[in-house]
């Protein structure tokens, strides 16, 4: 995930060909170990991602994209402290869970990992994990 935003595709890029992956769409500024940590719990249920640069600064947004550009159908939006989970049946605005993960630690980003995890089990059709979503997070 070290390669610059310039050698990624923009949300519009998407191929046809790719591999089915989550599509984890990013703002520009989003940290590549934000989204690092957002693959590795996706695939650690066999579920791989694609990285993607949105002109959204919401992450709701940028998760709905990922969503209808994913062949599987779910999305992953970063922008500022927030990651949203959403899947493409749902209504545009309706993410099915958004969280503030401001009080992560830099060095761990639990909740980045936990939004993979949890992105990955919409894939599978396991149920989320909402255990250790910090209260006052939304949940869809």
């Amino acid at each position: 995930m070290s390669a610059s935003d310039a050698d990624k595709p923009s949300i519009g890029s998407a191929e046809a060909g790719a591999r089915p992956a989550i599509h984890v769409v990013r703002a520009s500024g989003v940290d590549d170990a934000c989204t690092g940590r957002v693959a590795i719990g996706a695939e650690e249920l066999g579920i791989p991602t694609r990285v993607l640069i949105g002109e959204d600064t919401d992450a709701v947004a940028l998760a709905h994209h990922g969503a209808r550009t994913s062949r599987l159908g779910v999305g992953v939006g970063l922008a500022g402290d927030r990651i949203a989970i959403h899947e493409r049946h749902m209504p545009a605005e309706q993410a099915v869970i958004v969280c503030d993960v401001s009080n992560d630690p830099m060095g761990q980003r639990p909740g980045h990992r936990r939004a993979g995890e949890n992105a990955a089990r919409l894939v599978v059709g396991r149920p989320l994990r909402l255990d250790d979503i910090a209260a006052g997070n939304d949940t869809g």
